[in-house]
């Protein structure tokens, strides 16, 4: 039995944006906020890809006052997809997690000794990677369900390699307009959906990948 559950958890536009191009956007309403910080408080680990990091540069904790007064049980591990070493230590998710477990992948030379809450893995193929990330994860004792939150490409290369299991669409009623990126609905080929819901002036769905 697999030990670890793959997802993935994305906000659009209504005209199917993921965002403006290289700038921080929110697309999510405050239901969806809150369903978002839920599922980091039930999950091992959390991931982004690199631009989502140095565009965003977001912390990715649990927040306990979108918890509606349950406790934050843990904060979940951060993986950090960045397979061209671009993301830069003085980045918030660095700074303000100091003993917070860190797995980064990143094929570059770092050249410096890291702080030991931070673990490197190296790898091209995704497929590869998520069976390292997952095994070093083992290491530290770290099992259940793992949340890929972008970008934009890294979220595209899952879904065409098949990596996550299920994927959750937040559709906001906001128009980004031409500065967006694209959210490309032909990588969901091998995905069905399975479950739609009103959210406020949004909508969400759920797409569950194919079985073999």
């Amino acid at each position: 039995m697999n030990e670890y559950f793959w997802f993935g958890n994305i906000a659009i536009s209504l005209d199917q944006k993921l965002g403006k191009v290289n700038t921080r956007t929110n697309i999510s309403n405050d239901l969806d906020f809150k369903i978002v910080n839920d599922f980091r408080n039930n999950i091992c680990a959390i991931g982004v890809g690199s631009n989502t990091i140095m565009v965003d540069d977001p912390s990715l904790n649990v927040k306990e006052h979108l918890l509606d007064g349950k406790k934050v049980l843990s904060q979940p591990t951060v993986i950090i997809f960045d397979r061209r070493g671009v993301v830069t230590l003085d980045k918030e998710i660095f700074k303000k997690n100091n003993n917070r477990t860190i797995i980064w992948v990143n094929n570059t030379n770092v050249g410096h000794e890291l702080p030991k809450n931070i673990h490197l893995v190296k790898g091209v193929d995704l497929i590869d990677i998520k069976n390292k990330v997952e095994n070093k994860l083992s290491d530290i004792g770290v099992y259940g369900a793992i949340m890929i939150e972008g970008g934009a490409s890294f979220i595209h290369s899952c879904l065409s390699e098949g990596v996550l299991q299920y994927l959750r669409i937040f559709s906001n009623d906001k128009i980004i307009g031409q500065n967006g990126v694209q959210f490309r609905f032909n990588h969901l080929t091998n995905y069905k959906l399975i479950y739609d819901n009103k959210l406020d002036n949004g909508m969400e769905y759920i797409y569950k990948l194919n079985s073999k």
